[in-house]
């Protein structure tokens, strides 16, 4: 007899449903799976368009969800691809990694300095 692990979606049975876009999760199924996180923050210089970076320490190239945030905003999000997104003079042009490290580009348009808090999610897939 073999053990799963399931939860549906409202108003889907667990026990009868076999359609697998009905389940939050179903352990038959590949997710997922947050392996790391880091928490950091970059001091951002006025009017500056710069690469900063983290260390993942895994051996393969992650694939990587990062939340950005300047204290007085709201967070803005990116996955590993170009977003320009434009938030309080800022924005978060483009998220990549490497065996070695997560890079975040951030542009500040601003006259003046900002620090952004940043949360990465790191996958256990290697892309």
């Amino acid at each position: 007899m073999t053990i799963i692990l399931a939860a549906s979606k409202q108003n889907k049975n667990v026990l009868t449903t076999t359609n697998p876009n009905d389940f939050i999760f179903h352990s038959n199924y590949n997710t997922f799976k947050i392996i790391s996180t880091i928490s950091t923050s970059f001091n951002i210089p006025a009017n500056s368009d710069n690469v900063y970076s983290v260390q993942h320490s895994l051996n393969y190239s992650p694939l990587v969800y990062v939340f950005l945030k300047r204290q007085s905003s709201d967070l803005i999000y990116s996955l590993g691809t170009f977003t320009y997104t434009f938030i309080d003079g800022y924005y978060p042009s483009r998220v990549y990694t490497d065996n070695t490290y997560i890079y975040v580009k951030i542009n500040n348009l601003n006259s003046y300095s900002i620090t952004i808090y940043c949360k990465f999610f790191i996958f256990e897939t290697p892309v």
